[in-house]
């Protein structure tokens, strides 16, 4: 799909038929993820909604894109229906690498992974230089690894290259149902790190036998993270730790 356009020309409903995921998906475990896999060309919804999604799968890297490597995913709406997979597991994408860009794009699926780690509404994980932009998610989102990470739009950010999270927000429960972990109305985790969110917000409650927040579960010291303009609103807080 490398340098391709896609449009959507009106409205889809699957029909919860089994979907497999656009890009491919694998069982690589990899924060940086090195997968040559993934939707490399520009996939545009042009505003319109597919309804009725239904991906249930026991493999890796699974959303409706299972990997953005390199690609654009823009002005698309995924309306009611499920997303089940291992680790990264995402609403839009079960990962957004090597400079992939999610803009202007809406979820409100429920999105989990009963044994897995790094679930996100929008994406289970950012790295290399990707963004995200105006994305929004409205369904819930949960994972049950013993000690992973969840987030309403991002489970995880990871990777030197400075990822960006801009003009977003959660309003779907964010659940991270294993004995520990890291659960955050924007994100879960961040490691060691170069990310910039700014001008998002969460509305929605979020949980963990670990660590928790409105914005972030937890993050490590050796990253850079900057934040600016974000909040939660009045009854979410949800901080135990961090966030």
């Amino acid at each position: 799909f490398s340098g391709q356009t896609f449009r959507l020309a009106n409205d889809i409903d699957l029909m919860l038929a089994p979907f497999n995921p656009i890009g491919g998906n694998d069982s690589t475990k990899t924060d940086e993820n090195t997968s040559s896999k993934g939707f490399a060309g520009t996939f545009d919804g042009n505003g319109y909604t597919i309804r009725n999604v239904n991906i249930q799968s026991k493999n890796n890297n699974v959303g409706f894109f299972g990997l953005v490597r390199q690609g654009t995913v823009k002005n698309l709406t995924l309306s009611r229906g499920i997303v089940n997979g291992g680790w990264y597991v995402g609403g839009l994408a079960g990962g957004t690498f090597k400079a992939g860009v999610l803009e202007n794009c809406s979820s409100d699926l429920m999105v989990f992974s009963a044994d897995g780690t790094k679930v996100g509404g929008v994406t289970g994980f950012l790295s290399g230089g990707s963004q995200l932009r105006r994305c929004s998610n409205h369904g819930s989102v949960s994972a049950g690894y013993a000690s992973g990470c969840v987030g309403g739009i991002v489970g995880q950010i990871v990777g030197s290259t400075t990822n960006k999270i801009s003009s977003c927000f959660n309003r779907g429960s964010v659940a991270m149902q294993g004995s520990s972990g890291n659960a955050g109305g924007i994100f879960g985790y961040a490691g060691s790190v170069s990310a910039e969110i700014k001008n998002c917000y969460n509305a929605a409650p979020v949980t963990s036998c670990g660590s928790q927040g409105a914005i972030m579960g937890s993050y490590s010291s050796s990253g850079s993270i900057s934040i600016s303009n974000t909040y939660f609103a009045q009854g979410y807080n949800g901080a135990t730790t961090a966030g």
